[in-house]
């Protein structure tokens, strides 16, 4: 054999089309001998038109609906806002210690919470106080007797004094 014949010469492949990884789908238009293609589509179109018609009757009903409960809402939150600064004066006219300064809050929670805050710091003062007091020695028994000091009053004052008191 010849040396020739030995060597293995690769010969071009004829290229092969590619096939695309993923099938493209595309939509199979009727055939325009194939009545009853059409017919279904046209049926298929007039069925989405009307779940179509039926959804926007739906949407603005719903839009209704939520304009007509925004509203309510309004009505509502103006009663409460009315209420909280009632309740807030209420609570203010019924405890001493509270002011209106003292008392906020633009909820119920809130105004509950100012005023257990604003009767926290009266006890506390109330508790410094009364220790405080605690601490003060006033002297028993009753103090001496004296007459109104009127080392510095004129005679005519010192007069007119001795006759008040009788």
């Amino acid at each position: 054999m010849s040396e020739e014949s030995t060597e293995y010469r690769a010969e071009p492949l004829p290229e092969e089309p590619q096939k695309p990884a993923v099938a493209e789908e595309t939509p199979a238009g009727p055939p325009a001998s194939n009545p009853d293609a059409i017919g279904t589509l046209t049926a298929r179109v007039t069925e989405l038109e009307g779940q179509l018609t039926a959804k926007d009757t739906e949407l603005s009903e719903a839009k209704r609906t939520l304009n007509s409960q925004a509203q309510d809402f309004g009505v509502i939150k103006m009663g409460y806002d009315e209420a909280v600064t009632a309740y807030r004066k209420l609570a203010v006219s019924s405890n001493s210690i509270f002011t209106e300064e003292l008392i906020t809050g633009s909820t119920i929670a809130e105004v509950d919470a100012s005023m257990q805050k604003v009767t926290g710091l009266a006890e506390g003062i109330r508790t410094k106080l009364e220790a405080e007091l605690r601490t003060i020695v006033i002297p028993a028994g009753a103090p001496e007797r004296s007459g109104p000091d009127t080392s510095g009053m004129s005679p005519r004052e010192k007069i007119k004094a001795g006759i008040q008191n009788k």
